[in-house]
């Protein structure tokens, strides 16, 4: 994804941001992502927690920092922030609710993903094995040891995503 938007609040842990050599493709990005991911292992170990973008989404470095503390704070091992409702969005249950803090789901939007370091572990061979976003946004949620507790969209962070959804993403819901 884009750099997060402006500075880091005082007190923030400290995040890197890696850029993949080349933009995934549209098709598979989170199966590229993952193959990068297991290949380097060692850029993402020591992280308690990994956050993924495309490049149509823009967070702010503010919501990052929120975005993982609530992830923290609420021992969530899956979840996305919720996307601002000028965002494209392919579920509309990903959109921003202000009634919530965070709300468990079964459908995330992997445009934009933080995953808890021993849970991408766990799910990188199944990344890897999927044939793209629709899948994912389905399946990861499933996977959790509690799926109807396991994934979240977190309210009290957004994201804006600014380009129209591709069309496998949308496929099931047609």
């Amino acid at each position: 994804g884009r750099e997060p938007l402006g500075e880091a609040p005082a007190g923030a842990p400290a995040w890197r941001v890696l850029r993949l050599e080349r933009q995934p493709s549209a098709d598979t990005p989170w199966a590229e992502r993952a193959a990068f991911l297991a290949a380097h292992p060692a850029l993402w170990q020591d992280a308690p927690q990994v956050l993924a973008w495309d490049d149509d989404v823009e967070i702010s470095a503010v919501a990052v920092a929120e975005l993982l503390r609530v992830m923290r704070q609420h021992g969530l091992a899956l979840c996305q922030p919720s996307l601002a409702w000028q965002s494209h969005f392919v579920d509309p249950t990903t959109l921003h609710n202000p009634s919530f803090v965070f709300r468990h789901t079964s459908r995330i939007d992997p445009a934009v993903l933080a995953i808890g370091q021993a849970e991408l572990r766990r799910l990188l061979p199944l990344i890897q094995a999927l044939p793209g976003r629709a899948a994912l946004s389905r399946l990861l949620p499933a996977c959790q040891d509690v799926p109807q507790a396991g994934a979240a969209v977190v309210d009290a962070v957004q994201a804006l995503r600014t380009a129209e959804p591709a069309a496998d993403e949308a496929a099931e819901d047609r």
